[in-house]
């Protein structure tokens, strides 16, 4: 009978039935041009279309953290347990630090592209780390900084 039902369903319905597997972009803070926030903003949107928790969610961010991250992680799960808005909030503690857009700034006035970086994905990657940086500035606070 379960197999029958099967059959019966619409395709795009069973698909979304399937486990997904996903794959989280890889984090590792001694990396150059490590931003835990950007990070965390683009496994935002991936979450947002595929929810995880638990083990799911503990074995993605096992796949995608690396070096002193991923030895983060070991240390932090108990009981199996894990939320992302948990974790994000931890991991942004311990890897996100206080930083401010000033010293954002400076920071990326210090980045130069990677050896295997074309000129535009750099640009790219700057755009992206100004935005992450400015979306919760008011105009006041971004124009001090033209300034």
């Amino acid at each position: 009978m379960k197999i029958m039902n099967q059959m019966t369903q619409p395709r795009e319905q069973k698909s979304s039935m399937e486990p997904k597997d996903v794959t989280l972009s890889r984090f590792d803070p001694e990396g150059t041009g490590a931003d835990p926030f950007a990070w965390c903003s683009y496994t935002d949107v991936i979450l947002k279309d595929y929810p995880m928790q638990d083990s799911v969610l503990l074995s993605a961010l096992n796949r995608a953290l690396k070096g002193s991250a991923a030895h983060w992680l070991s240390q932090i799960v108990r009981g199996g347990k894990l939320s992302w808005p948990t974790f994000k909030e931890q991991f942004l503690s311990r890897f996100g630090g206080t930083e401010t857009a000033a010293t954002a700034l400076i920071r990326m006035s210090r980045e130069r592209p990677t050896e295997t970086e074309t000129l535009g994905a750099y640009g790219s990657r700057l755009r992206s780390m100004l935005q992450i940086k400015m979306q919760d500035l008011t105009m006041p606070e971004i124009n001090a900084f033209i300034d």
